[in-house]
């Protein structure tokens, strides 16, 4: 049974996101959506050293989303978010709120089981699009966030800290690790197993591997310029870095429970499929392929298009040289696994 939880702490900077915004849509069409901090530096225009907490680089860019640390060759998959009040010991006193309404799919309240450390992982569903979006390094967990409770938007979740497994995040650079994205594959298990990690996957589909996250802050951006009603239109308006296509007759579990992704259009029996991948092996879009178009593609994976511009990013392994074309490299390897089971 899904519970409901309305917000408790429900102030002037969760708010400010519903009323303001341009475009010709009115917010009536549009998800729900809020800024998941009291810090209101965002909607007011300020810039990005004023909400964004950067690494122990100093640079702010590194919290941000992309190829934004270590040189641009390790990926950072969220914004990282500031605290605005602190306690007389330096801690945090922010809270965390539901960006959207959803149903609040998993919590880890023991921090040492997951880089994520303490973290509320929400299920949202609007366009035919399921995705997530995750808060994660909270201090503390709500005692009445949990599975299967439902969440308006606004709704306080916890309150963000630096906690972390495996390594430390100095309390002077506490944050809100916050993501928005798609679960590649609910039934995770087959392929975690199939890696022999050595040691026991303590999350179940809500492991980080098996998430696939965009850019929140240019997702927020469009929807406050009035440009998106929510994730189906965000996705349609992202570059393809690469196009593969797949020979599969099923339905993919991503696009069964997302199926506008695929337009809506998942047909009943097609040869295969062709999916589209952002910069950073994010899937965009599918589209269902007949046998006739699959005739003369092999038993793989085959990589039929990419921009150059977007396919290289130094912290993502897309594609790989083979002759005198491209096959999917190591990230998007472990893509395809995962979406298509193979």
């Amino acid at each position: 049974m899904v519970r409901k939880l309305r917000g408790r702490f429900l102030g002037i900077g969760a708010l400010a996101l519903l009323v303001m915004g341009g475009g010709s849509s009115s917010w009536a069409d549009r998800l729900p959506l809020v800024w998941p901090t009291p810090n209101r530096a965002f909607l007011e225009g300020k810039p990005l050293e004023d909400f964004i907490q950067p690494t122990s680089s100093g640079r702010v860019e590194s919290g941000l989303y992309g190829c934004v640390r270590n040189g641009g060759y390790r990926f950072h998959e969220a914004l990282d978010l500031k605290p605005v009040e602190r306690d007389r010991n330096g801690r945090p006193l922010d809270p965390a709120f539901a960006a959207m309404p959803g149903e609040v799919v998993y919590t880890n309240q023991i921090a040492g089981n997951s880089s994520y450390g303490k973290y509320v992982v929400i299920r949202h569903d609007y366009e035919g699009i399921e995705f997530y979006t995750l808060y994660a390094h909270l201090r503390s967990i709500d005692s009445g966030v949990r599975a299967g409770v439902f969440v308006e938007q606004g709704a306080t979740l916890g309150i963000m800290g630096s906690t972390a497994g495996g390594y430390t995040i100095p309390r002077s650079r506490s944050h809100l690790h916050f993501e928005i994205g798609v679960q590649l594959d609910s039934d995770f298990a087959w392929w975690y197993n199939k890696q022999r990690y050595g040691s026991k996957n303590q999350h179940g589909p809500w492991n980080g591997i098996n998430l696939s996250g965009w850019d929140p802050l240019e997702y927020y951006r469009l929807a406050l310029a009035g440009k998106i009603s929510g994730p189906r239109q965000f996705l349609l308006r992202q570059p393809a870095a690469v196009r593969v296509r797949v020979p599969y007759s099923g339905v993919p579990d991503l696009v069964r429970r997302s199926p506008g992704m695929a337009g809506d259009e998942i047909g009943d029996s097609g040869a295969g499929w062709e999916v589209d991948f952002s910069e950073y092996g994010v899937p965009l879009r599918f589209r269902r392929i007949s046998a006739e178009a699959m005739k003369g593609s092999g038993s793989g994976a085959e990589v039929i298009a990419y921009d150059g511009d977007l396919a290289f990013a130094k912290c993502k392994d897309l594609l790989d040289k083979k002759g005198d074309g491209y096959v999917p490299g190591s990230d998007l390897r472990r893509a395809l696994e995962l979406i298509f089971g193979r």
